[in-house]
C-alpha cells in the first residue's frame, strides 16, 4: 500500500514538473509577444538614465514591471535596475549599462558595466566591465552588438579608437569581432564618429553603412560575425527604417489651402509619401502616397500606415485625433483599411518618421501592433500615456494595456 502511494506521488510530481516545464517552454517560445517601454511611458533609450522598464504582453494586454520582485521600490542597490544608464531589449533579455565614465585631462575615470537582465527569471549578469564607453550598435534575437570607445589624446587633440563586440544575452558569451580597418575619430565624442553603423540585423546577415575617405557613404552586408563583406551600393542609405535589404523613408509636402491667404498652420495641408530604396542597387520605389501623417511600421509580413481623422498643430507637434490603420504588402500592393479608432488621440510631429506605432508581435495568423497614445492630465494638458494601445489586426479591435502588480 505504501509502495502504491509512493508510486502515485512520484507520478503526480513527474506530471506537475512536466506540465510546468511545458508551460515555461511555451512561454519562452512566445517571448516576442512582449514589447518594452519605460514606466513613464517613454521608449527605451541607450543614452539616458531611465530607471525601470516595463514589459507589455501584446496578446494578453497586460503590463508588468521587468523587476520581478513585487516589494522592490527600485531605489536601492537591491533592484537590478538601480543606477541603470540606458537600456535595449529583445526577447526575454534586456541589456543595460551600469556606472559611467568621465573624461579627464589624462584620459578617463570610472567604468561602465554591460549587464543583462532575464525578464523571465530575474537573473542579472555583468558581461563586460570596461573603462571605455559602451556605444550601442544594434540588437537582434537576444544578442547585442556594441563598440568600446577608448578615449585618449594625440598631443593636445582628444580622440576615440573603436573596437566592435557582440554579446549573447542567453549564454553570456562576449566576442570581439574584427573590423576591416582601425577607426579613430577626433574630438572624443561618440555621437560624431564615423565607425560603421548597423542599419539592420536579419537572421543571417547584417546591413551596414560606413564612410569613405572622401566623406561619402557606402552600404555593405556581412554575416553575423561581421565577415564575408559584400559591398551593396555607393549611394547614401537614406531612411529611418531598414528591413530586409530596404531603407524606408517619408517625404512630406505642404500646400496652401487658400493660395491667397498667408502661410499659416491653419492654411496648410500636409501630405506624405512613403518610399523604399534598395540597399543593393539604390533603386527607389513609392510604397504609398497621399498619407496625412508620417507614421508607418514595417514588420516581417506587412507595412502599416496611419491616417488621423483630424489634427491640431502646436509648434512642431501635432495632436492626432483618431486613426485609420492601413495594411499593405512591402511593395505597397493590396493596401487595405483594417481598423478605425475615433476615441483616442496621439502625439506626433509634422515631418520625419513618426513612431506612434512602435512595436509589434506576429503569430501564425495575427499581427498585434503597439501604439503610443495620449491622455489629458490634471492640468488639462495632452501628454503621453503610460499605458499602451494595442491593435489586433485580425479583428480590428483596439484595447488599452492593464498594469498588473
Amino acid at each position: 500500500m505504501k509502495a502504491t502511494k509512493l508510486f502515485c506521488f512520484l507520478l503526480t510530481a513527474v506530471f506537475l514538473f512536466t506540465a510546468c516545464s511545458s508551460s515555461q517552454q511555451q512561454e519562452n517560445s512566445n517571448h516576442e509577444k512582449f514589447i518594452y517601454r519605460m514606466a513613464d511611458g517613454t521608449s527605451l533609450d541607450w543614452n539616458t538614465s531611465i530607471g525601470v522598464p516595463v514589459k507589455v504582453n501584446l496578446v494578453s494586454g497586460k503590463t508588468t514591471s521587468v523587476c520581478i520582485d513585487p516589494l522592490c521600490m527600485h531605489d536601492s542597490a537591491e533592484c537590478p535596475f538601480f543606477e541603470c544608464y540606458g537600456c535595449a531589449a529583445d526577447g526575454w533579455i534586456l541589456f543595460f549599462r551600469r556606472g559611467w565614465t568621465m573624461r579627464t585631462e589624462n584620459g578617463t575615470e570610472g567604468s561602465e558595466k554591460l549587464c543583462t537582465y532575464n525578464a523571465a527569471t530575474g537573473e542579472v549578469h555583468v558581461l563586460h566591465d570596461s573603462s571605455d564607453a559602451i556605444v550601442y550598435a544594434g540588437i537582434h534575437k537576444n544578442t547585442l552588438y556594441y563598440y568600446l570607445a577608448q578615449f585618449s589624446f594625440d598631443e593636445d587633440t582628444p580622440y576615440c579608437i573603436y573596437r566592435l563586440y557582440r554579446a549573447d544575452g542567453v549564454s553570456g558569451t562576449v566576442t570581439e569581432l574584427p573590423l576591416d580597418k582601425a577607426y579613430k575619430t577626433v574630438g572624443g565624442y561618440t555621437s560624431n564618429s564615423d565607425y560603421p553603423n548597423i542599419l539592420s540585423i536579419e537572421d543571417d546577415r547584417i546591413y551596414w553603412k560606413a564612410y569613405t575617405e572622401d566623406g561619402g557613404e557606402v552600404c555593405y552586408m556581412t554575416d553575423l560575425d561581421g565577415q564575408n563583406r559584400q559591398e551593396l551600393s555607393a549611394g547614401s542609405a537614406h531612411g529611418v527604417v531598414f528591413h530586409n535589404g530596404w531603407s524606408y523613408s517619408i517625404k512630406g509636402v505642404s500646400e496652401l489651402i487658400d493660395p491667397d491667404a498667408g502661410r499659416t498652420p491653419e492654411n496648410l495641408i500636409n501630405t506624405y509619401t512613403l518610399y523604399r530604396t534598395s540597399l543593393t542597387d539604390s533603386t527607389e520605389e513609392i510604397v504609398s502616397e497621399g498619407l496625412n501623417t508620417p507614421n508607418f511600421l514595417v514588420t516581417d509580413r506587412y507595412i502599416f500606415t496611419m491616417d488621423s481623422f483630424s489634427s491640431e498643430t502646436k509648434g512642431s507637434t501635432q495632436i492626432l485625433h483618431g486613426c485609420r490603420i492601413y495594411q499593405m504588402n512591402h511593395d505597397g500592393s493590396a493596401r487595405t483599411v483594417i481598423a478605425e479608432n475615433e476615441d483616442d488621440s496621439f502625439i506626433g510631429q509634422q515631418f520625419g518618421h513618426n513612431a506612434v506605432m512602435f512595436g509589434c508581435y506576429e503569430d501564425a495568423e495575427t499581427t498585434y501592433l503597439a501604439f503610443f497614445f495620449a491622455e489629458i492630465n490634471a492640468d488639462g494638458e495632452t501628454v503621453l500615456s503610460g499605458n499602451t494601445l494595442i491593435l489586433n489586426t485580425a479583428t480590428g479591435e483596439f484595447t488599452v494595456s492593464d498594469s498588473v502588480g
